[in-house]
């Protein structure tokens, strides 16, 4: 059974000594000692970083061993090395989802109330009723909002945790406005249309299992962009809107990523001065975002 409190953070580790105290699963590596031994190189996570876990084995590992996963809470019991800034796991135990504080491991939006508050007002603020009746199809649908406002970004790369493809989102839709104050000819209403939307395909990419992110299997076999362009053909094909509109704001999604060339996705080049804006503005939220953590 895992302590009721967190233990010591990562950030707060610095000094030779034992360690009792729960930490994500990042990332699992099978690997060898000079003698041939197995043992288990350990990602360890909470919201202040990351430092490495060992467990070593007597030879072969354990079915125990090998049966830890990635993207779960476990209590590590262990000694840290300050001559390795590393972390010799004796034992560890998997807590379940009532045995630990989920905001103890990433770094959450602070208001996302706030967040939500601006996708609204700025569906609000829109003048062309065709596109904000796309907007409104999604965003007045219960059940696509709460994954939309509930899920990751992505696995690895940027905003992987709960709430993340809501925060990243409204980065973007404000990167998207500041430009357009630089841009005043740029078309607001499709550019802010095409913010909001750009990501929604990752609502049937990703999965939340407690802390881990999975794949769906249509996320497993399709990209979120061709996932996204399909969701506002489903949406608004009973609906009377300007087909034109409608295949602006596809076009937006499907060429977020950039030229095709560059290789990220884009099954199309962006045409649109407004869907240049919005690769760049959604390049850049996921790059900084990345550094920064």
């Amino acid at each position: 059974m895992c302590n009721n409190s967190k233990g010591i953070f990562i950030e707060d580790i610095s000094e030779d000594g034992n360690i009792n105290s729960k930490f994500k699963i990042a990332q699992i590596t099978k690997k060898y000692t000079r003698k041939g031994l197995e043992f288990l190189q350990i990602e360890l996570k909470d919201k202040t970083g990351t430092i490495i876990g060992r467990k070593f084995s007597k030879g072969m590992l354990s079915e125990t061993d090998k049966n830890i996963k990635e993207g779960f809470i476990y209590q590590i019991h262990g000694e840290y090395s300050k001559q390795f800034n590393s972390i010799t796991i004796h034992n560890l135990e998997k807590c379940s989802e009532s045995e630990y504080d989920e905001l103890d491991y990433y770094n959450a939006p602070k208001d996302t109330k706030q967040l939500i508050e601006n996708i609204f007002k700025t569906i609000d603020s829109i003048k062309d009723t065709d596109i904000k009746l796309i907007l409104n199809l999604f965003f007045k649908d219960t059940e696509f909002v709460k994954e939309f406002y509930n899920l990751p970004a992505a696995s690895y790369y940027h905003h992987n945790y709960k709430h993340g493809l809501l925060e990243h989102t409204v980065s973007v839709l404000s990167i998207c406005k500041n430009i357009t104050s630089l841009y005043p000819k740029l078309n607001k209403d499709l550019l802010y249309a095409g913010a909001i939307l750009h990501d929604i395909g990752k609502i049937k990419v990703y999965k939340l299992n407690e802390l881990k992110i999975e794949y769906t299997e249509e996320g497993k076999l399709m990209e979120h962009l061709f996932i996204g362009a399909e969701m506002v053909k489903d949406k608004t094909k009973n609906e009377l809107i300007d087909s034109n509109k409608i295949n602006q704001i596809i076009h937006l999604i499907l060429s977020h990523h950039g030229e095709k060339k560059l290789g990220y996705g884009s099954p199309v080049d962006p045409q649109l001065p407004e869907a240049v804006v919005l690769h760049y503005a959604d390049n850049l939220d996921a790059k900084i975002k990345n550094i920064l953590g």
